[in-house]
């Protein structure tokens, strides 16, 4: 799906005075709310100012119309200005480490995720870890859960270090948000008496009766993620499905050729091979004797006792870096918070991760729609099952190709509506972003045609779901 944000006719409609606003270098636009934005201008007229700049580290471009800005100016951009965070200088010096040892970092992952724990205070953490060669993270998790949006976020971020930089998670709580950056780590350690549980209930203070539908399409992103770029399979993608999907039943059970799931177990099978049996409507959550039933065998310990447990020879902790720099961060954000400027710079890092987001699920529902369009299977008629003619029913497929031809109808219906969900919600944050100064991913009306377009295939496969032959 082509993505829209930044529409192309005002270019050559307004060259000249793009010309001439670019000349004038005016750079920072402070609004008469008291926001502050500084960057680079790429549009100044008597109705509007467009401006290339940063919010929460992610760079985009704000329009805003002329009567909301309180002044405009010029300023040199400081060399730079666009580029990722320098990494600190290392904290500990790297002559008292023997050749052999085995360096990781320790970070707290305590409290709730958007108020205690932020991506941006683990961000740095990566970073310095990746730049000074330390091999190995260790999270410290205790988090009841929090913000769904910013454990995204924590997904987002552990997805692009995870080839990078070995993530281990010794867990007394993992809840909810907080699952975006335990499933990426390599190993998981359950300390006793610990739970790892899926999504909390959607909130209260949903805005509109669409907000639990976006946040089911947030779950459902992100369990597709997990699942396709982490390579889980089997029952383990089962698990991780439900975490965040708790509609579908599912049971897993130590069977005579090992573990297997399914929506039931087998007729017969004992009670104490029942590992795992989680029925719709309920929040599946694990145990650390589900996690040893399902072979992971049993921790008991801190970051420092880590090593010995995976037998890495010569595990040290490099220094403090980490707690210092995830509690630094969050007395920050908690300073912070209500300042008009980080709350609108908020919005609009939100705005913009959960369009992107919402995208890539739209893509990947179209896909598989297209890989389910039951006109792409392969069916057998009568008359070819038995070689020879079938009169009448010549042309009616078998029992089998009748089921098969269901099946892939089914399918491509399902990964269809999930795709409407998925419009209809980036048709609502279009709406909050022009609000905001951005450009929406759709040009006006555009959504509505996808939307209708995909209505009409779904009546199109529904009509033809009991075809014969």
């Amino acid at each position: 799906m082509k993505k829209t944000y930044i529409a192309s006719s005002w270019r050559s409609a307004l060259l000249p005075v793009l010309l001439a606003a670019l000349s004038a270098r005016a750079d920072v636009v402070e609004l008469n709310d008291g926001r502050r934005f500084e960057g680079k201008i790429l549009l100044l007229t008597n109705e509007r100012v467009l401006i290339d700049t940063k919010a929460a580290d992610v760079r985009v471009k704000l329009g805003f119309p002329r009567q909301e800005v309180a002044s405009v100016t010029e300023k040199e951009l400081e060399p730079g200005f666009f580029e990722a965070p320098r990494t600190p200088a290392r904290a500990s010096d790297p002559k008292k480490f023997s050749e052999d040892a085995t360096l990781y970092l320790e970070v707290p992952v305590i409290g709730e995720v958007g108020t205690h724990i932020h991506a941006a205070g683990i961000a740095p953490v990566l970073q310095y870890a990746k730049a000074h060669g330390i091999g190995h993270l260790v999270f410290m998790v205790d988090s009841p859960g929090g913000d769904a949006d910013e454990g995204v976020a924590l997904y987002r971020l552990m997805r692009r270090y995870h080839k990078e930089i070995d993530c281990h998670a010794i867990v007394r709580q993992c809840r909810g948000a907080a699952l975006g950056l335990v499933l990426w780590c390599d190993t998981i350690h359950l300390l006793p008496g610990g739970i790892v549980s899926g999504l909390e209930k959607l909130p209260t203070k949903a805005a509109s009766k669409e907000a639990p539908e976006d946040e089911a399409v947030l779950r459902a992103m992100i369990a597709n993620r997990v699942v396709s770029e982490t390579g889980k399979s089997g029952f383990r993608a089962a698990i991780i499905r439900a975490l965040f999907d708790n509609s579908e039943p599912l049971v897993v059970w130590r069977g005579p050729e090992g573990i297997e799931y399914g929506p039931a177990a087998p007729q017969g099978t004992p009670g104490n091979s029942i590992i795992i049996d989680a029925k719709p409507g309920q929040f599946l959550e694990l145990t650390q004797a589900q996690f040893q039933a399902l072979g992971m065998p049993p921790f008991q310990g801190e970051a420092k006792d880590l090593g010995a447990h995976l037998k890495l020879d010569g595990w040290t902790l490099e220094s403090d870096y980490g707690p210092k720099t995830v509690t630094r961060v969050a007395v920050e954000k908690e300073k912070s918070k209500q300042a008009a400027q980080k709350v609108a710079e908020a919005k609009i890092e939100k705005n913009v991760a959960r369009r992107q987001e919402t995208n890539d699920y739209i893509e990947y529902c179209l896909q598989q729609a297209a890989k389910w369009d039951p006109r792409q299977g392969e069916y057998e008629k009568y008359s070819q099952h038995w070689g020879w003619g079938w009169g009448g029913t010549a042309v009616e497929w078998t029992e089998d190709s009748q089921k098969r031809w269901k099946t892939r109808t089914d399918g491509a219906i399902h990964h269809i509506k999930e795709a409407l969900k998925g419009i209809r919600s980036v048709k609502k944050l279009d709406a909050e972003a022009v609000k905001l100064g951005l450009q929406p991913t759709f040009k006006p009306g555009e959504a509505d045609i996808f939307i209708k377009d995909l209505e009409v295939k779904l009546v199109a496969l529904a009509t033809m779901r009991d075809r014969k032959g």
